[in-house]
């Protein structure tokens, strides 16, 4: 708009409030400033207002353990516009550690502060964070000055830190935060997609970059204007131990999948970071309530964790418990499972593929991830063979196969699956070895990892070749 334009638009009488009379490009500019509370409370004052604001109602929200946070999903729950456009819901229920003024100003200018500031992003086409930005961000960060932040700024934020450690533990002595979460799920007609993130470093890099993109308009969460967002966030890293690893809570997961069985919600995506194999070990009381909240599933993410109580994560992986919580989501069009051990992964490796998937199909299954999990030659094989009309993608990381030989898996992939995608990862056994494919970036290994694509891809024709990059590249146990 030109000046002589906003002259003449100012010199007309026009009825009504001055917000129906500001030009589109002002209103825009007006919501960016607005949470989605205030932005949804226009939508009585005019029809053209109205459709700008709903651009500006973020669909996902993120809770922490912070009273302010639950008292902003409450409010979001109780607004009769915004709950019906909520969609997604992320929940880190793991808590942050005290850490004295020493530590929290080494903890500041670690690696998270740096992925914060604007001239760096994690986040790739895919919405998932790049490993190598993470490495060259590292190498920068360690070359830059430590003065750049001066000591009132660091006063300010240590005391906000201080402040939030304070209404965390109020809220944790008052109990009774997991029935305010399912009272609120219960009033989000739209949730589609929950995500219980406690993978600590690499996923909270993805998600306060992605939240800081959004400043200005998302409601709940940590990420806004102020110091903490500055200096205080990256403390997300440092949590407190709890006695079950990081892992979700059991009765935060059961609480949830409840409230969204008995809201008739249809999820659309469950994804949890990190779960204690004890959420199964009540076995029939909870597959009631999970059975009926994962029926709708087309995607989910999981990984088991299997702390040190290794007698009972076996009995609980070989009374099927597990395998009844995959099964009840039959129509799972995209499925990551994976397993965490707090002990050394290969000599504690008890997390059979068998006790995860049985000889269930799904028949719409498109994508497959499988992290850190032991395998059958033959039912690795058969779990492919099954899919092999729908999948699409694959990744296989950390695995290892207790009898066969990977090159015969290699074989089979080749000549039955389809794939659009392939992702061999870390460090594979066999019988005959260790295979590591990038897990030291080297060129030789980059080359080994391509090779072995290209030929399960069917780029490459030569299987004596391949072979021959496995037995060179074989170490043995």
């Amino acid at each position: 708009m030109t000046t002589l334009d906003v002259t003449s638009f100012l010199g007309r009488e026009h009825r009504g409030p001055p917000l129906l009379r500001m030009p589109t490009e002002l209103l825009h500019d007006i919501f960016t400033y607005l949470t989605p509370i205030e932005a949804a409370n226009f939508r009585r004052v005019d029809k053209r207002i109205a459709n700008i604001g709903v651009d500006y109602i973020v669909p996902v929200v993120s809770l922490v353990l912070n009273e302010d946070s639950f008292n902003k999903l409450e409010a979001i729950a109780q607004h009769p516009a915004i709950r019906k456009r909520v969609d997604s819901m992320v929940f880190d229920g793991n808590y942050l550690e005290y850490l004295d003024r020493e530590h929290w100003e080494e903890a500041i200018y670690s690696l998270d502060m740096l992925l914060q500031q604007d001239a760096i992003s994690c986040i790739g086409p895919t919405g998932n964070p790049d490993w190598s930005v993470y490495i060259a961000a590292r190498q920068t960060w360690r070359s830059l000055p430590h003065h750049q932040c001066t000591k009132d700024q660091l006063d300010g934020a240590f005391a906000e830190y201080q402040q939030y450690l304070q209404k965390q533990s109020q809220l944790l002595r008052a109990d009774g935060y997991l029935q305010r979460i399912t009272q609120a799920l219960e009033n989000l007609p739209s949730l589609k997609n929950i995500v219980l993130d406690t993978d600590g470093h690499r996923n909270h890099v993805g998600r306060t970059e992605l939240c800081r993109t959004q400043i200005g308009r998302t409601e709940v969460g940590l990420c806004t204007r102020k110091p903490w967002a500055v200096f205080g966030s990256g403390l997300c890293m440092k949590r407190a131990t709890r006695e079950d690893n990081y892992s979700a809570s059991p009765a935060e997961v059961h609480a949830i999948l409840n409230s969204v069985h008995r809201a008739g919600l249809r999820l659309e995506n469950f994804t949890c970071t990190l779960l204690g194999w004890s959420y199964f070990s009540d076995g029939p009381r909870d597959y009631a309530s999970y059975s009926g909240s994962l029926i709708h599933l087309k995607s989910m993410n999981l990984v088991i964790a299997s702390m040190e109580d290794m007698d009972g994560f076996i009995d609980c992986l070989s009374t099927g418990r597990m395998l009844r919580f995959l099964t009840a989501a039959p129509y799972l069009e995209s499925l990551r499972i994976g397993a965490h051990y707090t002990m050394n992964r290969w000599r504690n490796r008890q997390c059979d593929l068998e006790h995860l998937v049985g000889g269930f199909r799904w028949t719409l299954l498109a994508r497959v991830t499988i992290v850190d999990v032991r395998a059958h030659e033959n039912v690795l094989k058969g779990f492919l063979d099954r899919h092999s009309s729908t999948l699409r993608s694959v990744v296989l990381s950390n695995m290892s196969l207790s009898d066969g030989k990977w090159m015969s898996i290699f074989r089979m992939m080749r000549s039955e699956l389809k794939l659009d995608a392939l992702a061999i990862r870390g460090e594979f056994r066999d019988e005959d070895g260790i295979f590591y494919f990038d897990m030291f970036e080297s060129v030789a290994e980059t080359s080994f990892r391509s090779n072995v694509h290209h030929y399960i891809l069917g780029a490459t024709e030569d299987s004596q070749l391949i072979e021959a990059y496995l037995n060179e590249n074989r170490f043995p146990i």
